[in-house]
């Protein structure tokens, strides 16, 4: 009776609940993914609280995202300064972030700032504005000595909003988005997120990064389903723009139109997904790489000359195999025998015996050394 009182209590809220705009975000799950989304919202200017289940775990992603941060930093302060310039103004909430720039460039920079319609100047106008912004990097020293102190400070403030936690219980009570980042068992993440539930506040918000399980199961384990959507970003986080936001049909509006406004806050690309199995992305990549694998099991071509074939003939970044050993034998395994599962008569999510053969002898692709290539 509780249960369900509690349930018609936040629907019945949520029809009048007012979109949230996201300061606060905890990310569940210390991994590649989950230290990536970390490293973006902190880096954005919202404050961060990063959970794993041991301080080793946290340590070592704390580590990653410093390092992924210098990298960045150093790449854009020294190749296109005025990008990174136009980075920390636009895609920050916080007005702060201008002292982060040189005093020579910080006046132009207010000026951006306060001027009418200011930012249909920015987004309207992108060249001028690099321009501007350009000229005002010229009355930098030659060798650039306070770009790379705007560097090193953006480093630390976006480290700042970083703290880490083994206790997610402890630190969703302030939080206004929660986002998991954990392996894909919807078991796992139905524990979880039924935890966090019963301690989280009403009007905190319930996201996951699943890149194979519908977010209407995960959501199911909650009495927030009205406050529960999907968002699903690509590996590497901080590089890559695109971001797919999913509405299941117990997500409301208010709560899409916060997750939509988060993610373009991170400087991402969102596209409106509906709950199906693989979304959008996955949804087309994954039997295509499937099909590769059946094309070289069939022997119609080696994996070398396929690989070769889709990025001079189709123009693709990485061959199916390079890619495949890059994402993971084993996740790209279970995506697909998940599907098979849902799906058992649909060849696209037929399963290839040399993909179960691989995982069987524990080669995984990269992150073993081998997968279908061989990696020092």
């Amino acid at each position: 009776m509780a249960f369900a009182t509690r349930r018609f209590v936040r629907s019945a809220s949520s029809a009048a609940a007012k979109k949230l705009i996201v300061k606060h975000v905890t990310v569940i799950g210390g991994g590649l993914m989950g230290a990536g989304i970390a490293q973006v919202a902190a880096a954005t200017g919202h404050t961060v609280v990063l959970v794993d289940q041991t301080d080793e775990i946290l340590k070592n992603s704390r580590k990653g995202i410093e390092d992924s941060l210098k990298r960045m930093t150093k790449k854009m302060f020294t190749d296109k300064p005025e990008e990174m310039i136009l980075r920390c103004m636009i895609y920050t909430q916080h007005w702060t972030v201008v002292w982060l720039i040189p005093d020579s460039a910080r006046l132009l920079c207010w000026f951006l700032l306060l001027l009418p319609k200011s930012w249909a100047l920015r987004s309207s106008h992108p060249r001028l504005t690099r321009k501007l912004v350009w000229t005002s990097l010229c009355f930098l020293d030659k060798q650039g000595s306070a770009v790379f102190e705007a560097a090193a400070q953006f480093i630390e403030k976006t480290l700042k909003n970083l703290t880490v936690s083994t206790d997610p219980v402890a630190v969703v009570h302030s939080t206004d988005l929660v986002i998991e980042a954990i392996v894909e068992n919807l078991q796992v993440k139905n524990d979880l997120f039924k935890r966090l539930d019963k301690f989280a506040p009403e009007n905190t918000i319930f996201a996951s990064n699943t890149s194979s399980l519908q977010i209407t199961d995960i959501a199911n384990s909650t009495t927030r389903q009205d406050r529960f959507g999907g968002l699903h970003f690509f590996n590497p986080v901080p590089m890559m723009k695109l971001v797919e936001v999913i509405k299941t049909p117990m997500t409301n509006q208010k709560t899409f139109e916060s997750l939509m406004e988060f993610t373009k806050a991170l400087g991402k690309n969102p596209i409106s997904c509906k709950d199906t199995p693989g979304f959008v992305v996955n949804r087309l990549l994954v039997p295509y790489l499937m099909e590769a694998v059946r094309l070289y099991e069939r022997g119609d071509a080696s994996k070398e000359d396929i690989d070769v074939a889709m990025k001079l003939g189709a123009g693709y970044p990485m061959g199916p195999f390079e890619l495949l050993d890059y994402v993971g034998l084993d996740t790209s395994k279970y995506i697909i025998d998940g599907w098979h599962s849902l799906e058992p008569n649909n060849p696209l999510f037929a399963p290839s015996p040399l993909l179960n053969k691989l995982v069987e002898e524990r080669k995984m692709g990269k992150k073993t050394g081998e997968g279908f290539y061989k990696y020092k």
